[in-house]
């Protein structure tokens, strides 16, 4: 999928979402799973939320998903929630934030797989499926970590 400048996203990039119906959805997130994206089932992006000098934010609410999707507990208001976001909201990629912290949080869960994935070798062998997926999960995670400048 493209920003609004047509630019792709890809995972690992940082976004800005404006002009959300909710004002905790407008901010900065970087895209950690693409549609895609090996492991990665759904068909829109999941984005986590940052601070402004680039560090995972701790809010609450630091999870999105692009297109932006509301559901709240009055059916009206999320009605007009999602009509308002898909005429008025954007995605913009940005390249003027610091992505430091993002290379690392790739590399964490990469390192999170290693335990498993022993695991799933001893139990089921180097040459089972399952065990075959996650190294290519943790490899991906590499090597998306390696790729962020």
């Amino acid at each position: 999928m493209l920003d609004k400048n047509g630019k792709e996203m890809v995972t690992g990039c940082v976004v800005e979402i404006k002009n959300a119906y909710f004002k905790t959805d407008n901010g900065l997130y970087f895209v950690e799973k693409s549609p895609e994206e090996l492991g990665w089932l759904g068909s829109d992006y999941c984005l986590l939320k940052l601070k402004r000098n680039g560090q995972l934010s701790t809010a609450k609410k630091n999870i999105c998903f692009w297109p932006i999707m509301s559901f709240v507990s009055d059916r009206m208001k999320s009605i007009e929630a999602n009509a308002w976001n898909k005429e008025h909201a954007t995605i913009e990629v940005r390249t003027d934030i610091d992505r430091q912290y993002i290379k690392e949080y790739f590399k964490e869960e990469a390192k999170r797989l290693d335990p498993m994935i022993e695991h799933m070798k001893y139990n089921f062998g180097e040459d089972h499926p399952e065990t075959i997926k996650q190294i290519k999960l943790r490899d991906h995670r590499m090597e998306v970590s390696g790729s962020i400048q």
